[in-house]
């Protein structure tokens, strides 16, 4: 993943996996500080390929000790979370140009889980019922009750 034989590269301070601000902010340091005391660490962030290229990841590093609990070392897992990250951004910007489509447009959006009972408001629809996104209960009474007072 990271284009590293496993001679070059055992054996190494992970600073060489941070981005030179990262290593500057003390960041791999941190994480291995983190571990020690606790046992386990776990970060997300963008980290460096041995050709220079740069991908998302998720990081975990556990603290490996002997068996009197010193410790010996670490052990560290990496996923290459690039394209889930890309796909949550992409999701992130659809949303936001819903809102704002529905904020020019004056309309609104919702979904009722069946299962759950739960109601999914967009904010517009609070704005157009007059009520405080932070505050409101997003009962399916009180739903029907505001679009068909009949009902209820």
């Amino acid at each position: 993943m990271k284009g590293y034989r496993t001679e070059e590269i055992l054996r190494q301070h992970i600073c060489v996996f941070y981005e030179p601000r990262d290593v500057e902010l003390g960041k791999p340091e941190q994480a291995l500080q983190e571990a020690a005391k606790f046992g386990r660490a776990e970060d997300e962030g963008w980290r460096v390929r041995k050709d220079g290229s740069r991908f998302w990841a998720n990081v975990i590093i556990t603290a490996v000790k002997d068996e009197a609990g010193r410790l010996r070392g670490f052990g560290k897992m990496i996923r290459d979370i690039t394209e889930r990250k890309a796909t949550e951004e992409k999701l992130r910007r659809s949303e936001a140009y819903l809102a704002e489509a529905q904020k020019l447009a004056h309309t609104s959006s919702w979904a009722w889980n069946l299962a759950t009972g739960e109601l999914f408001w967009s904010e517009e629809h609070f704005r157009i019922f007059g009520l405080n996104s932070k505050t409101a209960k997003r009962l399916t009474n009180c739903f029907f009750q505001m679009i068909h007072p009949q009902t209820g």
